[in-house]
């Protein structure tokens, strides 16, 4: 029989390599006490998950897990496309009930305001009875709810159905995401939560683009709650047809019950038949636990702050997109509502781009890092770029929302909102449940009742903001906030470590690179390899130590180095960062080039310096794309620095090795021709040993020919 457990109110966030909960990590730990890793002694009674136990839902089939993620997924996007669906058809409503801008705000903002009751109820009672019972459960009103919307009959009614909506749509959007963590472990989960991420920001991009063109086709506005209601009945039936339960605490349950029933003997029990808290210690520690959290500490203060704003801004842009597209460039309503699509769009890049470049490292850091977590501030390498990315596109949405730019300007620059919005939430969220695993469950309902508020009070303010201070303002007021908050990842990054050091609810858990073998007793190195970002530092230093049998003795130190397979592999990923930021600059250059020269007015018969209009705009902005090619290089190659620069020095006197022997082996270019031209010059594409030996055949390789050629 495996060993004991003693389940918490976090029980649902899990992150271990060894497909273990973290409750069981550290037995008996709550989340108003210090954090420690002890253990209790074998119980033959308790019943736990064997090896590939059937009951383990991380031990499902893969197509099986999947299934259960998407579905998380779309029950996510359900909730969110609800939140914003009626936002391009307000007018309507108002119209037909009699109420003016400002209440219609409500109608979103009351939806959003019900999100805050997820953390507090839904996710602490759905660890009690299990995730499946609470979504059904809540479904089934939120369904009922949505036709109270279509067919109220005033304003009063409409509000406070849109309130009961919200507070049963909150379910979903706090249980789903637990789904996934009960379904996946630490070195895939954040593959599976990438791809969930981008159902909260589809939703909100999906919601107006349907209720605009419900508006431009002239049908009744209750239509777009009769949808809601449609789209809400398939995602119930989805539940009670498709939906496994996948709570480990319950399905411990179960298979304790099954072993009761099969043996005999009732002594058999689960983890959670175990835990003996009373109903005021339970209601004290959901209501009382996250908002200490909050309170005591600075790392998830500077978080929520900052998830809190950017998710105001998301629900902000529903009431200043109809200004900027709809009143400033005269577009229809459903036209106006496609605007959205590129925040969506943005997202699906941003979840590429994780994926591919993001993702792959931090499976390496976990390989490396076994069997110990990998420290959190590996999760913030992504909003390096996002939150720099953030402010940038509010200031050029903003500058380029006058109505003589084409609305293909801010259009786009809504795509790089969602790409650079979709990294920050996600690198955030993960960046809490890695600091603080077993109280993640608190330091997320405290984020997610924060960030509630802000979402429903920033539309509220919103269209007084953007016609007062009309868009261009506006939106510089916005970017200079998010620019404000631009440093929050890199004080993270340097300070995160002792900030976690001295917190009462973050584990106490190693977090270094642990030792290939035990040292000896007389000799142990010191100096473990240090390792930033994926390249290990070799060490060097070496000190002796009094041992049990010999007398004390020392070694001298030698200079820390960095070994050269280390510096290839960090040269070849420094390149990655350069080629990974020409893209947007590259696409800003194009959007930019194409806005400017695109709305100067322009005489087709009047040549300009001699070339034709069409001819000379259109090399400009193939020219702006030019110079965002240029600058890209040069802005990755910026902030791969920073992300380095604890290590620049050792880093740069490889550099000038590196470069004399280039210099040394290279070939002389003035032997070229058009049969033998010169192989990598400047050694640029080397990126390993193996690299580097393939330049030098290639290098020999021209020499040869090139006295061929004299010798002929």
């Amino acid at each position: 029989m495996s060993m004991s457990i003693a389940p918490s109110a976090s029980a649902s966030v899990r992150d271990s390599s060894d497909n273990r909960t973290l409750v069981e990590a550290g037995d008996g730990v709550r989340d108003d006490q210090p954090r420690t890793l002890s253990r209790e002694e074998k119980d033959p009674w308790l019943v736990e998950f064997d090896d590939q136990d059937a009951y383990n839902p991380k031990t499902w089939s893969r197509s099986s897990r999947w299934y259960l993620t998407s579905l998380g997924g779309l029950l996510v996007l359900n909730a969110t496309f609800a939140s914003s669906a009626p936002s391009e058809i307000v007018t309507m409503i108002g119209q037909d009930l009699g109420f003016g801008m400002e209440v219609g705000s409500l109608i979103i903002a009351v939806f959003v305001a019900g999100y805050c009751v997820g953390p507090i109820v839904w996710g602490p009672v759905s660890e009690r009875v299990g995730r499946r019972p609470i979504l059904i459960i809540s479904f089934l009103f939120y369904t009922g709810f949505q036709v109270g919307c279509a067919l109220s009959p005033n304003t009063g009614s409409l509000i406070v159905f849109r309130l009961l909506g919200g507070l049963f749509a909150s379910a979903p959007l706090t249980v789903s995401g637990a789904i996934v963590s009960d379904l996946w472990d630490a070195k895939t989960r954040g593959k599976a939560m990438t791809m969930f991420s981008v159902a909260p920001f589809a939703g909100p991009a999906l919601g107006p683009t349907v209720s605009g063109w419900i508006a431009q086709s002239g049908t009744d506005w209750r239509w777009i709650f009769w949808v809601l209601t449609l789209f809400a009945g398939v995602c119930l039936a989805l539940i009670v047809l498709t939906l496994k339960e996948t709570y480990a605490p319950i399905l411990l349950t179960r298979k304790a019950h099954r072993l009761r029933k099969e043996t005999g003997d009732s002594r058999y029990y689960s983890p959670l038949q175990a835990d003996k808290q009373t109903f005021s210690h339970r209601v004290k520690k959901v209501l009382g636990t996250p908002f200490e959290m909050l309170a005591k500490e600075p790392i998830l203060q500077a978080l929520t702050v900052y998830m809190s704003f950017v998710y105001g801004c998301v629900y902000l842009l529903f009431e200043a997109y109809p200004i900027v597209f709809t009143e400033g460039h005269g577009l229809n309503p459903g036209v106006s509502g496609l605007m959205f699509l590129p925040i969506f769009i943005g997202g699906v890049l941003g979840c590429f781009i994780y994926l591919i470049f993001f993702n792959p490292r931090y499976v390496r850091y976990v390989d490396h890092y076994a069997p110990n977590p990998v420290p959190p501030e590996k999760r913030l390498e992504s909003t390096l770029i996002a939150a720099p990315l953030l402010a940038i596109s509010f200031f050029a949405f903003g500058w380029l929302s006058y109505s003589w730019i084409s609305y293909w300007a801010p259009m786009m620059m809504g795509g790089l909102l969602g790409f650079s919005i979709l990294l920050i939430f996600f690198t955030l969220f993960n960046y809490i449940v890695d600091t603080y695993l077993f109280a993640a469950a608190s330091a997320l309902s405290a984020n997610t009742i924060v960030r509630s508020i802000f979402g429903a009070v920033f539309p509220l303010f919103a269209r007084q903001m953007f016609q007062a201070m009309n868009p261009r303002w506006a939106c510089t007021l916005l970017g200079c906030f998010a620019a404000l908050m631009i440093p929050i990842p890199f004080i993270l990054i340097r300070y995160g470590p002792k900030l976690r050091s001295r917190s009462r609810f973050a584990p106490d858990l190693p977090m270094g690179v642990p030792e290939k073998a035990p040292q000896e007793e007389v000799y142990h190195e010191l100096s473990q390899p240090l390792r930033l970002h994926g390249a290990r530092l070799v060490a060097t230093r070496r000190t002796a130590v009094t041992g049990a049998r010999f007398a004390s003795t020392s070694a001298a130190e030698a200079p820390e180095t960095l070994s050269w397979p280390d510096y290839l592999s960090i040269r070849k990923k420094k390149r990655k960062w350069e080629m990974a930021m020409t893209v947007p600059c590259v696409l800003a250059g194009l959007v930019g080039g194409a806005s400017y020269f695109g709305s100067l007015e322009m005489d087709p018969t009047k040549p300009i310096f001699g070339v034709d209009p069409m001819i000379f705009f259109g090399g400009a902005t193939f020219a702006s794309m030019g110079l965002g090619y240029l600058i890209g290089p040069i802005a990755g190659s910026q902030l791969w620095r920073t992300t380095h620069r604890r290590t620049m020095s050792l880093i740069e006197a490889r550099d000038r090795q590196f470069h004399a022997h280039i210099v040394k082996n290279r070939v002389d270019p003035t032997s070229q021709s058009a049969t033998n031209p010169v192989p990598d010059f400047y050694g640029e594409k080397i990126g390993s040993l193996k690299d580097y030996r393939q330049w030098l055949r290639d290098q020999a390789r021209y020499k040869r020919k090139a006295r061929w050629t004299e010798d002929e």
